[in-house]
């Protein structure tokens, strides 16, 4: 593991562009994580045709939001938080296509997948967070881990009102009505931050 040594300036302005960066991506993906939630006790139950199945599709996305945690963090540690948190956002990002593909075609089982699989979106939004502290300066970690955790509350809040916008993407893509809830644009939450400066520690190679 080698570590590039940057000038204060340089340091100073990849951390201004990772918190950026960071916020993005945590308002998205609280966007989606919270849409997601808003519809799928609603499209278990359409999709399964039993009321009393309507609480698996989050409890499998918080399993899976469970089951991920390690191996991305084990990825981090081995590569670095870019590769870590790209991962982690290109499986939510399969989940939430195979969750709209299960809800069009009304398989259940292939929408338990998809929701399990979209539980590393979850993870990845936990995680992302930390690594706006790898550059900050020590006076100012606490701040700028607090702007990103503020990013996803907006994400979250805004969620479930992009439930209705996002009926006329489905209705557009030829999709059931709550699909639209993983398909519109604001939804692509799972968008993966691999274009993000963050990395783990200070920049490592």
């Amino acid at each position: 593991m080698i570590e590039r040594a940057l000038d204060p300036a340089g340091t100073a302005q990849l951390q201004s562009r990772t918190v950026l960066t960071l916020m993005g991506s945590q308002t998205l993906g609280g966007i989606g994580v919270a849409s997601g939630i808003a519809v799928g006790a609603i499209v278990a139950a359409d999709v399964s045709g039993r009321d009393a199945l309507s609480g698996l599709a989050t409890t499998t996305q918080v399993l899976g939001g469970a089951l991920f945690t390690i191996p991305v963090a084990a990825l981090m540690g081995r590569h670095g938080r870019r590769a870590g948190l790209s991962a982690a956002y290109v499986i939510g990002a399969l989940g939430a296509a195979l969750a709209i593909t299960a809800t069009a075609t009304g398989t259940f089982w292939l929408l338990l997948v998809g929701t399990t699989l979209f539980g590393a979106s979850t993870t990845a939004g936990s995680q992302a967070r930390y690594a706006a502290t790898d550059l900050a300066v020590h006076e100012r970690r606490g701040r700028q881990l607090s702007w990103v955790v503020w990013a996803t509350t907006i994400g979250s809040v805004l969620g479930p009102n992009m439930v209705g916008p996002g009926k006329a993407v489905a209705g557009v893509l030829g999709l059931p009505p709550l699909a639209g809830a993983g398909s519109s644009p604001p939804s692509a939450s799972r968008w993966p931050p691999w274009c993000c400066s963050s990395r783990s520690g200070p920049t490592r190679s």
